[in-house]
């Protein structure tokens, strides 16, 4: 009885331990966790895990592409800084290769000793490649 014990936990192992790590671009709402993860962080690798090599993002009225984005990361940050996001989607649509989700983001965000809350009405485009969903396209609103 030990020895089929120890050999379906063997055989069940294989499948959950022989996977690649992009388990995180299996859905379209967690490539856009993952991306502001990225953000969170402060890691360009992350983020270009997530997003196409031309990804535009549409924030505030200004185009972002993946150099903004790494200009963005590479300043330097309060040594304090903290950001939480939490999402709220509210719409998914999935056709063969695209992906399109609108979602509230909200950003808790803690640096130099001071809290703030930002809010943003967010949609997304994603397409699907051989490794997964990759954010296309994304446009972002700050809510006042």
């Amino acid at each position: 009885m030990k020895t089929l014990l120890i050999a379906t936990i063997a055989v069940l192992s294989v499948p959950v331990f022989g996977q690649k790590n992009n388990s995180a671009l299996q859905t379209p709402e967690q490539v856009i966790e993952l991306v502001f993860d990225a953000l969170s962080v402060g890691s360009i690798e992350k983020m270009e895990e997530a997003v196409t090599p031309d990804v535009k993002i549409l924030e505030h009225g200004v185009v972002w592409t993946l150099d903004t984005v790494r200009a963005y990361l590479a300043k330097k940050r309060p040594a304090d800084f903290k950001r939480v996001n939490t999402f709220e989607f509210f719409q998914r649509e999935i056709t063969d290769r695209m992906a399109f989700v609108s979602y509230h983001n909200r950003a808790d965000i803690h640096a130099n000793n001071k809290d703030r809350t930002v809010r943003w009405l967010e949609s997304a485009v994603l397409v699907k490649e051989k490794d997964g969903w990759k954010l296309k396209m994304l446009h972002s609103t700050r809510l006042e």
